[in-house]
């Protein structure tokens, strides 16, 4: 009589597979998850500007949607960057070097219209090409990246931790 119960290293194989396959349906999942994450934030912040603009507007429209939400992150932004420089990690420079925490503005080269109100990074985080351009850079200086002019608003050294 045979015996067809499968054998254990077949058995162990199947079970790694299921594993990998749940593995992988979970990593799905959680991308998913992510992105919904996002869209319900996204959805929140024009909630609220909606609610807040509703109280002081008669009509709103998406334009004043945006740009209270853009008021709103920017506020975020300086507040993060005035808790930095009293917890002794950020302090004023006079010029951008490489362990620099850098301020910027963005305008549109024709329009010379406001893009983008505020962005902050450390220099470490750019790639090579873009922190040559911003080395040696003061405040008020621009740079000119084709159809964008970036403006150097604030600059920072980095405070090492001790």
């Amino acid at each position: 009589m045979e015996n067809n119960k499968p054998k254990t290293s077949d058995r162990i194989n199947n079970l790694e597979k299921s594993v990998q396959a749940l593995s992988q349906a979970n990593l799905g999942m959680a991308q998913a998850l992510e992105n919904q994450r996002r869209v319900v934030v996204s959805l929140s912040e024009k909630l609220e500007a909606i609610f807040y603009l509703s109280e002081n507007m008669k009509q709103i429209t998406e334009k004043d949607v945006d740009d209270y939400i853009t008021e709103q992150k920017t506020t975020e932004l300086k507040r993060e960057v005035e808790q930095a420089i009293l917890n002794g990690q950020l302090k004023p420079a006079k010029a951008v070097g490489t362990n620099s925490f850098v301020v910027v503005k963005e305008m549109d080269k024709t329009s010379k219209e406001v893009t983008q109100p505020r962005a902050q990074i450390a220099i470490a985080f750019m790639p090579d090409e873009v922190k040559n351009d911003f080395t040696g850079k003061k405040v008020g200086d621009k740079i000119d990246k084709g159809n964008v002019i970036i403006e150097l608003t604030e600059v920072y050294d980095i405070v090492e931790a001790k």
